[in-house]
C-alpha cells in the first residue's frame, strides 16, 4: 500500500469536515488543482456543506454530500464559470485507494457539453474507484 501513496504529490492543503460521526481530515493538492481546490474551500469558507447529509452512500465505493436544490455554492452565473469549473486531471491523482476527495460532475442525460461541469457536491472514496 505504500508505494501507492508515494506515486502521489505531496498535499499543500487541509480542511476538516465536522460530521455527527466524528471529523473527516481531508487533505488538498492546491498546486495540482487550483481551481478545483480554490472552489471546494470557498464552498467549506461560505458554509455550504454545513447541516448537509451525505445523501448518496454506496457500500465499499464512496459517499456523497453537498446537494441543495435551492442554492449553489457560489452566486456566478455556469456560463461564465463553464470553462473553470472542467476536472483538472492529474496524472499522478488517482482514485486507488480509500479517502479520495473530488468535486462531483454533472449528470444530465442527453447534454454532453455539461457532463463535464463540477458541481458543489463532493464524494469520497471508500476503497479503490477505477472509474
Amino acid at each position: 500500500m505504500s508505494q501507492v501513496y508515494s506515486t502521489e504529490p505531496q498535499t499543500s492543503g487541509r480542511v476538516v469536515l465536522q460530521t455527527t460521526h466524528g471529523p473527516i481530515d481531508i487533505s488538498l493538492w492546491c498546486k495540482e488543482c487550483p481551481i478545483t481546490t480554490r472552489r471546494f474551500l470557498q464552498c467549506c469558507l461560505d458554509g455550504y456543506y454545513d447541516d448537509l447529509i451525505f445523501h448518496r452512500i454506496l457500500d465499499k465505493f464512496l459517499i456523497q454530500t453537498g446537494l441543495r436544490n435551492e442554492t449553489n455554492c457560489d452566486d456566478e452565473d455556469d456560463d461564465k464559470n463553464q470553462k473553470k469549473d472542467r476536472p483538472e486531471v492529474q496524472s499522478r491523482i488517482r482514485f486507488n485507494h480509500r479517502g479520495q476527495v473530488a468535486l462531483a460532475k454533472t449528470l444530465i442525460t442527453g447534454d454532453t457539453a455539461s457532463n463535464d461541469n463540477l458541481t458543489d457536491q463532493f464524494f469520497i472514496t471508500l476503497d479503490e474507484a477505477p472509474f
